[in-house]
């Protein structure tokens, strides 16, 4: 068994990898799209703005994080031509983007966090 090919393991691999991000974003999209249909029920513009400018940001943190892990899948799997260092680039983009950025969005957006930022920076 130490000596056999491996290709069937590596397909599984993939298959499953592909699934789980599947099944995730179908998830994800339908979550976002009643998010989308309850801000289209808002009168006031401004609140509709905020929750689709709140959408769009999760989402794109999102699409970084599944293409740096399906990237990493497919390299680990069927590229053994390439570095080890690429391997760990996009182990750690998948693993740090999102716990990074998201603070980082919802910081941004409470008024009280953003003045105290801005006044930090403003007496330097």
């Amino acid at each position: 068994m130490a000596c056999s090919s491996t290709s069937r393991n590596s397909i599984l691999g993939m298959a499953v990898g592909g699934i789980v991000v599947i099944f995730d974003t179908v998830c994800i999209l339908a979550s976002y799209t009643a998010i989308v249909h309850a801000a289209l029920q808002i009168a006031s513009g401004s609140l509709r703005r905020k929750a689709f400018h709140t959408c769009s940001t999760q989402l794109l943190v999102m699409f970084f994080m599944y293409a740096s892990f399906l990237s990493s899948s497919i390299m680990y799997r069927a590229g053994q031509a390439v570095s080890q260092d690429v391997h760990n680039l996009l182990s750690a983009i998948y693993l740090l983007l999102p716990s990074t950025i998201n603070p980082i969005i919802y910081g941004v957006r409470t008024k009280e966090i953003k003045q105290r930022v801005l006044r930090s920076f403003g007496r330097r």
